[in-house]
């Protein structure tokens, strides 16, 4: 007999193996808070690859709960349908950088709330890669801007006009920043209008832009009957045909205490000495001085109680001991944010007798 062959003849056999590249999250990107950052995100290519087969995604790691959708790009564009609202008009690709491997995300405007893991992930005909960032927002140093209490006050927000500048081409927002949360609209204008329908309802019929003087780089803003509430960090994002602007304010609200009223009480402890005084903001910080300067609060007691509108009312007593015939005491309130130091000078006397008349002076 010959020697058996396989029937089969020259069979082979084909293996595909694709790529696959996962990279875990380097240190945290530290960027400023409103600035720009890039999120690398790099995949392997070769020269005419066919981009319409690349289909990427860039998301938000959310513990416990879905992830977000930052941005996305397959069909050779980008497809923003299930974009996640916070990055609307945020995220920008390099088309040309597709095509050499880069899938870099630039992300605008960048919030407190941004920060977190984000996984770029890449399928193309070379395989797969993914990547992972850790984004750390460092928060700078907002100038203070201190309002009344029930007043008005303007945030001031300038940016790079030129005469006849299209102002249908202007997107202008005003927002109210909330550490963990998504920021409040304040004000928005966009389309040569201002565009209130997602304001928050605590701002309704309160803010006001100039129109005159957004054609002339002004988006300052007007707050009109400040309340408690409206503390915090306020940014405006502006986007022009010249170029983009932000502005960041810290906001502290602030109420005068009214003219400290005394009184004061006889009895075998000795002389209480009270002093009242109301409707400041924010909460102050209460002292008596002897008359050598020593402080004395310790001696006393103070309270503090906040009424429905969040003004604080202040009540504040010391005790003078009975064997003392004469006394020098000074109160002082310091308020934390608006004006000086509330000082008041007393002299109490003791006269000798039954009677024990007392004389009470403000110096």
């Amino acid at each position: 007999m010959g020697e058996s062959t396989d029937t089969t003849t020259n069979k082979q056999l084909c293996v595909v193996l694709s790529f696959y590249r996962l990279i875990t999250a380097e240190s945290p990107i530290t960027t400023q808070f409103a600035g720009d950052v890039t999120l690398s995100c790099l995949f392997p290519s070769q020269p005419g690859m066919n981009l319409q087969h690349l289909t990427l995604t860039w998301q938000k790691e959310q513990a416990g709960t879905e992830v977000l959708v930052v941005h996305s790009h397959n069909y050779g564009k980008d497809q923003l349908a299930r974009q996640d609202e916070a990055y609307r008009n945020r995220t920008r690709l390099d088309p040309e950088g597709l095509a050499r491997g880069n899938a870099s995300l630039t992300l605008r405007g960048v919030r407190t709330q941004d920060e977190g893991v984000y996984r770029c992930h890449v399928t193309s005909e070379q395989g797969t890669t993914s990547e992972t960032r850790q984004v750390t927002v460092m928060v700078q140093s907002a100038p203070d801007v201190v309002a009344h209490f029930g007043g008005d006050v303007t945030l001031s927000c300038l940016f790079l006009s030129e005469p006849g500048m299209n102002l249908q081409r202007l997107n202008l927002t005003w927002q109210k920043e909330r550490a963990g949360a998504e920021a409040l609209v304040v004000h928005s204008h966009y389309y040569g209008r201002d565009q209130l329908d997602k304001q928050d309802e605590a701002y309704r019929n309160r803010t006001q832009l100039d129109p005159e003087g957004l054609a002339r780089g002004n988006a300052s803003l007007m707050l009109r009957d400040v309340h408690m509430q409206d503390e915090g960090v306020y940014l405006c994002h502006i986007t022009s045909e010249l170029g983009r602007t932000s502005a960041l304010w810290e906001l502290k609200v602030a109420a005068p205490f009214s003219e400290p009223q005394l009184t004061f009480n006889l009895s075998s402890a000795g002389v209480t000495l009270t002093v009242h005084t109301g409707g400041g903001y924010p909460a102050a910080t209460v002292r008596w001085l002897d008359e050598a300067g020593r402080d004395v609060t310790a001696e006393g007691a103070t309270e503090q109680q906040v009424d429905e509108q969040g003004l604080y009312h202040v009540t504040s007593w010391v005790t003078v001991p009975p064997a003392t015939h004469s006394a020098r005491l000074t109160f002082v309130l310091t308020p934390r944010v608006l004006g000086a130091p509330i000082t008041r000078p007393l002299s109490l006397q003791l006269s000798p007798g039954p009677g024990r008349i007392l004389l009470l002076e403000e110096g």
